[in-house]
């Protein structure tokens, strides 16, 4: 299994580096990225870095504010 995900990564990465990705996946990997990020930070209420602060906003702004206009 990990051989298969390093491989679909691995495309993955050349697709978006060669612009042969739709912006509809575009989106859904930004979306994945954003949940990783925010699920791997242990605690990402008490610390103040920029990171931090960055992912929650996106979350908030994805998941409360731009679902009200889609």
């Amino acid at each position: 299994m990990n051989n298969q995900l390093i491989e679909f990564l691995d495309n993955l990465k050349c697709d978006i580096e060669q612009d042969n990705i739709s912006d509809e996946n575009i989106q859904l990997l930004g979306e994945f990225y954003m949940k990783y990020e925010f699920i791997n930070n242990k605690n990402p209420i008490n610390k103040k870095d920029d990171h931090s602060k960055y992912l929650i906003l996106g979350w908030y702004i994805y998941n409360v504010i731009m679902k009200n206009f889609i």
